[in-house]
């Protein structure tokens, strides 16, 4: 017998639905709502909490649902079951779905809108996705946050703990992890107390991508180590009921959770290198594997450091996926001392996911650094070490070292740079730059702080943009178009799926009198809302383009904040540092830029024929 799943479309509230048999008189169903909303409006400088959006009338034409079998797999042609094409405004337009091989659905929505451009009439304005929805019995009313296009919009949910330099690690089905992390206080109040520094947290939160909502997970196991300026793992074999996240290294303090004055705002003294420097009585975090439940809602973390022996205890380290079967974590410090002395590890360890070979093989590089990135080629046997290298003579010629992990142990070698090159000569070292694998294999790197002497304070304001190539012996440094990029450090880039980069917020340059700084903000520790996409050149002479979002940037300043690809196809910005006058703030908000394109004539997100307008009562066919 085959089921049905019946929509009335209504678009504050879109979808009310039921369920029952085909071809029977009389149908009896549990309600069913489906609730589309859209990033609310900031308030002020951050983010509403909660936020309320909904789909404009005035501004959204045509929502197409597109329904697919997710016992099959990822949304694909495999996958589809059907779609239909519904008028805005026919809030009473109903369908029926007929799906007798499933209990599972995907749905994606589109919504889209009316343009002046002709060759693009109904451009696509936001979408979202919901996945593993039960497809029959009573269920809770689910909703799906359609993250607006080419802008960046603030979640409907903000961080229960504001934070920042913590992780967040994306899940199956449209979850992301968020561990760890500096906070301002131990309660919810996000100013820093002057002179009092920043503190640390153990605290787990996990977003929706279907909700646009964080929730705090129910927590079991060992105790929490509080930690920040760390790295996570994703670990192989994740399912839509399961996954598993390494943490390593960061800056902690044994298990006390928040314990005062752990990282201090340093203000570029001699003995301070950083313009954030952990306190000399912090010490490096211990490993630590969650495993998440996904199948609880919510989900639910379970916590251990059995058989992680071996893993690095460092903080300022940096790391990459080992062929997405293991972790390699590159150099990093192990204390500091009361000076502001960092005592480096030249240590690279490459552990596995599989449970049998968990001790890490360790080798060592040739220049320690912190503050470094490590990236990874895309087969993930080998990559590219930049920067970092505080308290090294002539840093600029240390400036990238090339990681072969394969075959073990690791190892590195230092790689000059290519005299043929435009500007070999001008090579900066940065620390806490950005560092993105572009799809011919070349690296991105941007912004960052230069390193000078034991220093690292000011960015880059000569080439804060470089593409750089690997030519077999060494490495090609091309200055990239930066014209319109401010320069900063602790900022954040991610790759986007079409090939571009998507660079936002940090911390800008600050010299006595000559500031980037907004008026009034004290220049050490503001933040800038700039978002920019880098589109890159065919080769790396051609300098490539940065442009502005097609609407706005940051909704908020921020730097020390995460930006992750989710698995949706949105990036997700999450938490970091503002400032409002002379005082700093953790910042609580979040939020998610959509990089979809498209029109309603188009095969969205698939090679397939379009939907078509349904009547008010059609069927949405079996395929």
């Amino acid at each position: 017998m085959k089921h049905q799943f019946f929509h009335t479309v209504v678009f504050w509230l879109l979808a009310t639905a039921v369920t029952g048999a085909a071809g029977c008189s009389e149908t009896t169903a549990d309600p069913f709502e489906v609730q589309l909303v859209t990033s609310p409006p900031p308030q002020g400088n951050t983010c509403p909490n909660p936020g309320v959006g909904g789909l404009d009338k005035t501004v959204v034409r045509t929502v197409r649902l597109t329904f697919y079998d997710s016992e099959a797999g990822a949304p694909s042609l495999d996958s589809f079951l059907c779609d239909t094409l519904i008028q805005a405004d026919n809030s009473g337009a109903v369908f029926y779905l007929e799906t007798p091989k499933t209990s599972r659905l995907t749905v994606t929505a589109e919504a889209f809108g009316e343009s002046t451009n002709p060759a693009d009439a109904t451009p696509l304005v936001a979408s979202g996705r919901i996945d593993d929805l039960p497809f029959s019995g009573a269920v809770d009313t689910p909703s799906i946050f359609m993250a607006l296009t080419g802008r960046m919009g603030c979640t409907l949910g903000t961080l229960s703990k504001a934070r920042a330099f913590h992780t967040v690690t994306d899940l199956p089905g449209g979850f992301a992890l968020v561990a760890g992390g500096v906070v301002a206080t131990n309660g919810s109040v996000t100013a820093v107390a002057v002179g009092s520094g920043l503190l640390l947290t153990n605290e787990l939160e996990i977003y929706s991508a279907r909700t646009g909502r964080f929730v705090q997970p129910e927590v079991t196991g060992e105790a929490g180590i509080p930690r920040a300026f760390h790295t996570a793992f994703l670990v192989e074999g994740a399912t839509a009921n399961r996954a598993q996240v390494l943490l390593l290294g960061g800056v902690s303090q044994g298990a006390v959770p928040n314990g005062n004055g752990v990282v201090k705002i340093r203000t570029g003294l001699p003995n301070h290198p950083l313009r954030l420097s952990p306190d000399p009585a912090t010490t490096p975090a211990p490993p630590m594997l969650l495993t998440i439940d996904l199948t609880r809602d919510p989900p639910t973390v379970s916590r251990s450091s059995e058989d992680l022996t071996g893993w690095p205890e460092s903080y300022f380290q940096a790391g990459g996926l080992y062929n997405e079967t293991g972790a390699c974590v590159v150099g990093g410090a192990n204390s500091l001392a009361p000076g502001g002395d960092f005592t480096h590890t030249p240590d690279i360890d490459l552990g596995y996911f599989d449970s049998a070979e968990h001790y890490p093989l360790r080798g060592t590089i040739d220049i320690p650094r912190l503050g470094h990135t490590v990236t990874m080629s895309a087969d993930g046997i080998s990559g590219l070490i930049w920067g970092g290298n505080l308290g090294q003579a002539n840093p600029e010629l240390n400036v990238a070292e090339h990681l072969s992990v394969q075959p073990a142990p690791p190892s590195s070698s230092l790689m000059t740079m290519d005299a043929s090159t435009s500007t070999a000569a001008t090579a900066v070292p940065t620390a806490f730059h950005t560092a993105t694998l572009l799809d011919d294999g070349d690296v991105l790197i941007a912004g960052g702080f230069v390193v000078a002497s034991t220093l690292a304070l000011n960015p880059d304001d000569k080439t804060p943009i470089v593409r750089i190539r690997n030519n077999g012996v060494q490495y090609g440094y091309y200055p990239q178009d930066a014209s319109l990029f401010t320069p900063v450090g602790y900022h954040a880039a991610v790759g986007l799926p079409d090939g571009t980069v998507l660079l936002t917020g940090g911390s800008p340059f600050y010299e006595p009198g000559i500031t980037s700084c907004p008026s009034g903000e004290n220049a050490w520790t503001c933040a800038v809302s700039q978002a920019w996409i880098y589109t890159p050149g065919v080769t790396p002479e051609d300098g490539g383009t940065l442009s502005p979002l097609a609407v706005g940037e940051l909704q908020v300043a921020r730097f020390g904040h995460t930006m992750t690809l989710l698995s949706n196809g949105t990036v997700l910005v999450v938490g970091g540092l503002r400032q409002d006058g002379l005082d700093l703030y953790t910042e609580p908000s979040a939020e998610v830029y959509n990089a979809a394109t498209g029109s309603e004539s188009e095969d969205l997100p698939l090679r397939r024929r379009p939907a078509t307008v349904y009547s008010a009562e059609t069927v949405c066919p079996e395929f």
